[in-house]
Formats: C-alpha cells, sequence, structure tokens
C-alpha cells in the first residue's frame, strides 16, 4: 500500500467523537451476533416414515446444532436423509463453527479480501478485457455532531480497507478499469427504504440538505496515493 494511502487509513482510526463506548459496543454487538435457528418440542408418534418418528429434538436440533458447537454431523442422521444431506467439504466444519464475523448495519459481511478473490476468479476463468467495480459501499448509523459534522468512523473504516484491496487487485494485473463507490448521497434504497444510509453525504429526509461526510477526504487521495 503506497505510504500516503496507508497513513490516511491509520488516521480514520481516530477516536469517535463519541468517545471509545461507540467502538466498544460496535464489537460488542458483533460478538453477539450468531444464528437464529427455529425449534419447537416434538411428540413421537408411531410411524412407518422414520422421518415423521423422529421429531424435532430428534432430528433438526441435532442436524443444526451438533455442527454448530463442534460436534460435526450424526452418522445416523447423515444416512437418513441420504441424497438429501448436503456436501460438507475439507475445512467446512471449521467454517461453521468460527467466530461471528464483522457485519455492517445491514448485516453484510465485511471481507474486503474476497472481493480480490472474486476477481482473481473471474479473470482466471473468463480473461474479460475490463472490469467495472459499478457499488461498493456500507451502511452505518450516522450521528450529526454539534458541529455538524458527520460522524461516520465505521463508514470511513469500511471504505479504506476496500480501497486499500482494490489497490492489491490492480497490482495483480486484474484489469480492473473503474471503482465507483455506492453512493454519492443517501438515498431511497429499493429493500430498506430510507432506513439505511449509504451516501458519502449525508441527506436529512425531512428537509432535504445535503452534507458531505468525513469519509469524503478519503476518495480524492486514493488516486493521489496511487499514481
Amino acid at each position: 500500500m503506497p505510504a500516503s494511502l496507508h497513513s490516511f487509513t491509520d488516521r480514520i482510526e481516530e477516536r469517535d467523537p463519541r468517545g471509545a463506548d461507540r467502538e466498544t459496543d460496535r464489537i460488542a454487538n458483533i460478538e453477539r451476533a450468531g444464528v437464529a435457528v427455529g425449534h419447537a418440542p416434538g411428540i413421537k408418534f408411531p410411524a412407518a416414515d422414520i422421518r415423521e418418528h423422529r421429531p424435532d429434538e430428534d432430528i433438526l436440533l441435532p442436524w443444526f446444532l451438533d455442527p454448530l458447537h463442534g460436534r460435526g454431523y450424526q452418522t445416523d442422521l447423515w444416512n437418513l436423509f441420504g441424497k438429501d444431506a448436503p456436501i460438507v467439504r475439507h475445512g467446512d466444519p471449521a467454517v461453521i463453527t468460527a467466530a461471528d464475523v464483522e457485519r455492517t448495519a445491514s448485516g453484510w459481511e465485511v471481507s474486503p479480501q474476497d472481493m480480490v478473490t472474486l476477481l482473481e476468479r473471474i479473470t482466471r476463468y473468463y480473461r474479460p478485457a475490463e472490469l467495472y467495480i459499478t457499488e461498493n459501499g456500507s451502511s452505518y448509523q450516522d450521528f450529526v455532531n454539534e458541529d455538524g459534522t458527520i460522524a461516520d468512523l465505521e463508514q470511513r473504516r469500511y471504505l479504506a480497507r476496500y480501497l486499500a484491496a482494490f489497490h492489491d487487485v490492480l497490482a495483480k494485473d486484474i484489469p480492473v478499469r473503474g471503482y465507483f463507490a455506492w453512493s454519492l448521497i443517501d438515498n431511497f434504497e429499493w429493500a430498506e427504504g430510507y432506513t439505511r444510509r449509504f451516501g458519502l453525504a449525508h441527506v436529512d429526509f425531512e428537509t432535504q440538505p445535503r452534507k458531505l461526510k468525513l469519509e469524503r477526504r478519503l476518495v480524492p487521495r486514493f488516486p493521489e496515493a496511487h499514481t
């Protein structure tokens, strides 16, 4: 990573105006995130089909929770599902039991390296002449400070990390010709309406004023750092 970009990504780690509490809360929320599995106790009834004979706690409970707790899949259940059993590859159990990953406020996983891996695969398989990243962004809760600035520490950190990964992409001779951050301003999202803010500029949806967030300082520096 060029020194100018590296120094900027270091500076976005500066303390949020709300203090360390906000970062502590964010980490705590990530650690508490988990898998939502719906179960209900069942009653056994005589039946010819073993699937009907074994209720929820005998089939569904261990089928989902055993792997999550590092016990793998029970052999009898695996045989029970036969050809309908999922494909489990080497290393999958370790992924299933891994700690929860970092996510945005929308619940999307944050993984800049996955962007690099995906572009590498596309280039290797299809040899495209040109590629463009047309949308890359994140949504977090914005906070408007007393001085009118927008506290967007998480969003800036996200963008800085993905821009750094984008620089790695360029270094690998992957034919990416453009990168577009999503989005210029907070907007109406098709699935989420006005509940998610992706913009580089904050929009007051009640009165409509636009105000650039602090993360705007990062975007102009990236081409500078790369040239």
